[in-house]
């Protein structure tokens, strides 16, 4: 018995540090911020995401139509965010055993408000990533932002992607939408605050 306490003991310390790491690389310090153009990254990390076995299959369709990616933020952790959103929607594409081609589909537009003169300003930049992949069940729907939750076979995921992904999300202003329909896919839609032409020369 003191052989299994200690050993759930060390288990639950090993947890907790993981837990520490990743809530200490998700909060975005002022330090790492600068004006970064979301479209850049998103290229950068679908051509890193291109060369993976796993993406030999798939299609990525990008239309990056929005007028308006600056946004203030760190630059390897929101490529670590979109690698989250490629990886996912690739690993739902394989586990469906779909005879269909597997797509990606990354659409970019923006968000406008009321600015201080009655005129209307980008507000967010929101990108949607959606795949034709297997979906989620409602009852998994609600746990895939939880911490070590995922739906992959074991060894395959350790259900923190999605969770690192919202924490960096929300650190910057920003939020992440889920939709899903089993057998029909999944749809993220990040928002996040822009930095307008003037902000991002200062």
């Amino acid at each position: 018995k003191k052989d299994y306490i200690r050993r759930a003991e060390d288990e639950i310390g090993r947890i907790r540090s993981i837990i520490r790491q990743l809530l200490d690389y998700s909060r975005s310090s002022e330090e790492g911020r600068r004006p970064v153009s979301v479209h850049g990254l998103v290229g950068d990390v679908l051509q890193m995401a291109r060369i993976q076995p796993m993406f030999a299959d798939v299609a990525v369709d990008a239309d990056l139509a929005a007028g308006y990616d600056i946004v203030s933020g760190d630059p390897d952790q929101l490529r670590q965010l979109f690698l989250n959103f490629f990886l996912n929607a690739a690993d739902a594409i394989h586990m469906g055993g779909k005879k269909v081609p597997g797509l990606i589909r990354i659409v970019s537009d923006n968000v406008f408000m009321a600015g201080p003169d009655g005129k209307e300003v980008p507000g967010m930049l929101r990108l949607r990533f959606q795949d034709n992949g297997t979906g989620i069940s409602g009852d998994d729907f609600n746990k895939i932002f939880d911490p070590f939750f995922t739906t992959k076979p074991p060894g395959m995921g350790s259900g923190l992607g999605l969770w690192v992904s919202l924490l960096i999300a929300e650190s910057m202003g920003g939020k992440i939408d889920a939709e899903s329909e089993p057998g029909k896919g999944t749809r993220m839609t990040l928002s996040l605050p822009v930095l307008t032409i003037n902000a991002a020369s200062q």
